[in-house]
């Protein structure tokens, strides 16, 4: 299995982009919203997390940009008549956190608006995946990239965790609050 992928955008085309890792270029499919990211990225390196499908006749890489996303996704397509297309058109309606919470809400019409999902694939998401979401546990990008800096910098999760759900509401950018997780670490 591959859980994800460091590399350079090399191209972004239709449903997929195409990584640059060490000489090779690794097809990635995703989400029109982390195209559209993607598309910004030409020339970066990126981290994308990701879930591997050998079918018959190929072998498809689904990229997401956090393993949050990968998750839920991982949830979508559990569900009876959800295939990857499917989750994935449903990952483009918003960030994984609302999506949690539009199937904890119950929302059929909001989750219906994804390409290919009717009211009644909405309405069985629901009765299959309700409550078992974890809000909480879907983070948002913010928090998420936030983990990465932390551990990046070499903190163990235990260190920094009860710092992130005390974080100032004033602070607004990652770097603000980055900056005042250091600053607190170790008080």
């Amino acid at each position: 299995m591959i859980k994800n992928i460091k590399g350079v955008v090399e191209e972004v085309s239709g449903t997929s982009c195409v990584i640059e890792m060490k000489g090779w270029g690794v097809e990635v499919v995703c989400g029109a919203r982390l195209l559209a990211e993607l598309v910004k990225k030409t020339g970066e390196e990126v981290r994308l997390w990701t879930w591997l499908r050998v079918y018959e006749e190929e072998i498809v890489l689904y990229g997401f940009s956090q393993k949050s996303e990968l998750e839920l996704f991982r949830r979508l397509i559990t569900v009876s008549g959800v295939g990857p297309k499917g989750a994935m058109n449903i990952m483009d309606l918003g960030e994984a956190e609302e999506l949690a919470q539009a199937i904890d809400g119950a929302q059929v019409e909001w989750i219906g608006r994804a390409k290919g999902i009717g009211k009644k694939t909405a309405q069985k998401i629901i009765v299959e995946l309700r409550g078992k979401l974890v809000v909480d546990e879907v983070k948002s990008k913010t928090e998420q990239e936030l983990v990465e800096i932390m551990n990046g910098l070499g903190f163990a999760k235990k260190e920094y965790e009860k710092l992130l759900a005390d974080l100032p509401s004033d602070l607004e950018t990652v770097e603000e609050k980055t900056q005042w997780l250091l600053r607190n670490i170790n008080s």
